[in-house]
């Protein structure tokens, strides 16, 4: 029996990956408990004791790998993230796969299978020069559309319209002119896919539209607040993490 603990911030990336170990249907494969966030996590690595965990790389607090670095147990450990620029290091941490978000239940399957039989060091390398070549060279085709549903139908709108998305108590919506809708998309997804031409992360909970940016002012502790060209005058506030790499992008 396989016991597996899942780790991420986001509820609905939780979700989504129980979602995905539950279609895999595997009666070794046993979800022991999840956590959402780095103290919480070592806690439960240190009661539960699972076989593996599925673990975020970017949270807040402590990130994922702060956490596998202090944890008393040893796991075996598969990151779950929509980052690429962290494998290096996951594997530098011996990790047993990483995983880059979206992926299938085909994938995390093979996964969980790496646990079963750990690769001989010569594999491992292998594997891991596969891996960065894989992820460096080409980037995924950004989404031009977003479905949302309304009832039974499926309606599409265009990635560009929109003027921001944020994400509350585990929903994603998507916000444009007079509108709102939900969707099926974590903020590290959008993150990853979304054209980075147009689209940047002002905090951990909200995306916004470069493009309908009309005002940026200083605002509290390091942070800045942006006003957007719409009709609302809709005010977005930017974390003082981010802000430095939004100046770096927006050369100001």
């Amino acid at each position: 029996m396989l016991h597996v603990l899942i780790i991420d911030d986001e509820k609905l990336a939780r979700e989504k990956l129980k979602r995905l170990l539950t279609e895999i249907n595997n009666p070794e494969i046993q979800l022991i408990g999840e956590a959402q966030d780095g103290p919480e996590a070592l806690e439960k690595i240190d009661t539960l004791k699972p076989d593996v965990i599925i673990i975020d790389i970017q949270m807040p607090g402590m990130n994922g790998l702060e956490v596998i670095r202090n944890m008393n147990h040893s796991p075996a450990v598969i990151f779950s993230t929509a980052y690429d620029q962290y494998a290096i290091q996951a594997f530098e941490n011996n990790a047993a796969d990483y995983l880059l978000k979206p992926y299938d239940k085909e994938r995390l399957a093979k996964a969980l299978h790496k646990v079963h039989i750990p690769p001989s060091q010569s594999s491992l390398q292998q594997m891991v020069k596969k891996i960065v070549s894989e992820l460096t060279p080409q980037a995924p085709a950004s989404i031009e559309l977003l479905p949302t549903r309304t009832g039974e139908r499926i309606k599409l709108f265009a990635a560009k319209d929109v003027l921001w998305f944020d994400s509350e108590h585990s929903i994603t919506s998507a916000h444009l002119e007079g509108q709102k809708h939900d969707i099926r998309y974590t903020l590290d997804e959008l993150e990853r896919q979304l054209n980075p031409n147009i689209f940047f992360r002002i905090h951990r909970s909200v995306i916004v539209n470069l493009h309908r940016i009309a005002e940026i002012v200083p605002w509290f502790n390091g942070q800045y607040r942006l006003t957007l060209n719409d009709k609302s005058k809709t005010e977005l506030t930017v974390s003082r993490g981010r802000a430095q790499e939004l100046k770096k992008r927006l050369n100001w």
